[in-house]
């Protein structure tokens, strides 16, 4: 007895691979929150004001945050023993952490040093403007992390998640991974009912 041939519906595929593709995007990103190294007593937190009028503020205790993609910031931080007057050498920076093969994103007026100023933005807050690059994902959260060392040893470390305010669509790095999960699971499908025709 001849078995008939399996009907292929494309759309209900593509829609389950289309799914498929956003939820791997979703957890190739693992979860953060808080501090997850402190040897220090380390404090910290970054005041960030959007273009469109938003105000988060980010600490050392902030698991999630959102922000606009550009606006401006004004940091501080301590840690025990970092307001003495003897000198020491230290550096820190912050920075979202993408999976490869896209580039982490910290520009060098994330970070900090002994070289800028004798203590870490304790005093005076360390200020300045951002726009972020179409390559940082729109509307999901990704990885913030930041570190401080003193003397070469890392005394602080953090771990958080920031989203960016927009929708997947809005970045070209989210519509490239998602037209790449599809083609790959449309190819695989199509391999599949090629076989079972054969």
């Amino acid at each position: 007895m001849r078995r008939s041939p399996t009907r292929f519906r494309p759309a209900p595929a593509l829609a389950a691979i289309a799914a498929l593709g956003i939820v791997s995007l979703a957890l190739a990103f693992p979860a953060y929150a808080g501090l997850t190294l402190d040897s220090a007593d380390c404090q910290g937190e970054i005041m960030v004001n959007g273009d469109d009028g938003t105000d988060t503020t980010i600490t050392q205790d902030t698991d999630r945050a959102t922000v606009d993609p550009s606006g401006s910031y004004s940091g501080t931080g301590s840690i025990n023993g970092g307001k003495g007057h003897k000198k020491r050498s230290y550096s820190g920076s912050l920075e979202i952490d993408l999976p490869a093969p896209l580039p982490d994103y910290g520009p060098s007026s994330w970070s900090w040093s002994d070289d800028a100023s004798r203590t870490y933005a304790t005093t005076e807050p360390k200020t300045g403007t951002y726009d972020l690059p179409g390559f940082v994902p729109r509307g999901f959260y990704v990885p913030l992390v930041a570190t401080h060392a003193e003397n070469g040893e890392k005394v602080c470390a953090y771990a958080g998640e920031i989203k960016v305010s927009g929708s997947f669509a809005d970045s070209p790095v989210s519509l490239a991974a998602a037209a790449g999960t599809l083609l790959f699971g449309a190819l695989a499908t199509l391999a599949g009912v090629s076989r079972r025709a054969v």
